[in-house]
């Protein structure tokens, strides 16, 4: 079974409220990435998220893309070990 690793993520520019945290939980449910999505005060998203390296690969490019509405202008990103905390995808408020 291949190893996970961590992707942590901060999405920049036109990225809240415009359905991209909500888009981002669907994504990654649907490609099996487990972890966290949320805003921050100054205006970016940050992602945490665990599954096989091929999985944050594809991830990053949703990431790097966003929802329809959503205009992600830089996405900052980092890979390190996964720690296993997640259960499930979630968007924290």
């Amino acid at each position: 079974m291949p190893s996970h690793e961590r992707l942590v993520a901060y999405a920049h520019g036109r990225v809240q409220g415009v359905g991209f945290r909500v888009y981002v939980k669907r994504m990654a449910s649907m490609m099996g990435v487990r972890g966290v999505v949320y805003n921050q005060k100054d205006g970016s998203v940050h992602v945490i998220a665990e599954a096989t390296p091929h999985v944050l690969d594809e991830f990053e490019a949703v990431l790097s893309v966003g929802s329809p509405a959503a205009q992600v202008e830089r996405l900052d990103v980092e890979r390190e070990k996964a720690t296993g905390e997640f259960s499930r995808f979630t968007v924290h408020r």
